[in-house]
């Protein structure tokens, strides 16, 4: 297996050593030799990751990773004595910015874009729900498999001692130093906006023209979706959170930790009403949008609505 890297922004030893091992089982999960396969990874800013949404995918904001696979499909490949995967470009500051909101290591944050993109070069999607199921199992399976499963803290610094210990090869990463502690494992806050980009296609909008889609996280780690359904008589209409309430408490839930809302028309937050309705099931509800740069903004209900009316 082999990583081309620019020379500029390169990764440090232990997360190419992650990143390799992760990339090996990835490809040899698919069928492929990993003694034969290659990835190009370059790490850039937010103006270069911009710009490449832009010209690539007709998107104009930052993200976080893109994706560029050499084959449609891995059935193209054939006999070769090098088989090029694909391109990988990563973006440094959102990765760092991602991992301190999602409460976990810049490490996990960094080596999980790449493996969520390496799946993208083998053909992974998650554009449908089975897909996107298929590929968050396999992410996660990817993330264990090198020992940054979530609940994982990195060892920050190493000694000498234990750096001279590791294997010789920097891009092995097989005998890296790592642990594990026993806190809580963290909500996924982008997963969770998943759902609510994937529900806002069954929005109904005709007036406004305004789609939205919510996402409700159960305390017991069930989903529930909604999305705006407007009406002539506009009073009539109802809000893409009010909706996935609704659904949530006429399956039975009553405990509710976090709301994902999107909209890919334009910022889209919680009006007043759908305020109030989820303060009634707690002011600590996790309330989670989407900003124009792609980045997650995640507050607590009761700061948007301070002083909601309780009885």
């Amino acid at each position: 297996m082999r990583i081309q890297l620019s020379e500029e922004n390169r990764p440090d030893r232990r997360i190419m050593g992650f990143m390799m091992t992760a990339a090996e089982k990835c490809v040899s999960d698919a069928g492929l030799d990993p003694s034969l396969t290659e990835i190009s990874l370059s790490v850039v800013s937010e103006e270069e990751i911009h710009e490449l949404n832009r010209n690539f995918r007709e998107t104009d904001r930052v993200t976080d990773v893109l994706s560029f696979p050499q084959y449609a499909s891995l059935d193209e490949i054939g006999n070769q004595e090098v088989i090029l995967l694909g391109d990988v470009v990563i973006c440094d500051t959102v990765a760092r910015r991602q991992a301190e909101q999602y409460g976990h290591s810049y490490e996990r944050e960094f080596v999980y874009l790449f493996v969520h993109s390496v799946l993208h070069l083998l053909g992974y999607d998650h554009m449908e729900p089975e897909e996107k199921k298929e590929m968050r199992a396999k992410e996660e399976e990817v993330m264990s498999y090198i020992g940054l499963q979530r609940g994982f803290t990195p060892a920050e610094d190493f000694t000498a001692e234990e750096e001279s210990a590791a294997s010789s090869d920097p891009m092995t990463g097989r005998e890296l130093p790592q642990e594990e502690t026993e806190s809580p494992e963290e909500t996924d806050y982008r997963e969770l906006m998943d759902f609510a980009r994937s529900a806002v296609e069954n929005s109904y909008a005709p007036y406004s023209g305004f789609h939205v889609g919510a996402a409700l996280l159960t305390a017991d780690g069930s989903v529930y979706t909604g999305v705006n359904v407007e009406n002539a008589s506009y009073g009539a209409s109802i809000c893409a959170e009010r909706s996935a309430v609704a659904a949530a408490v006429s399956d039975g839930c009553r405990e509710f930790e976090a709301i994902a809302v999107y909209s890919p028309d334009g910022d889209a937050s919680p009006c007043g009403i759908c305020r109030q309705v989820l303060m009634e099931f707690g002011d600590n509800i996790r309330v989670v949008t989407c900003e124009e740069s792609g980045e997650l903004d995640v507050c607590e209900l009761s700061s948007l609505l301070p002083k909601g009316f309780v009885l």
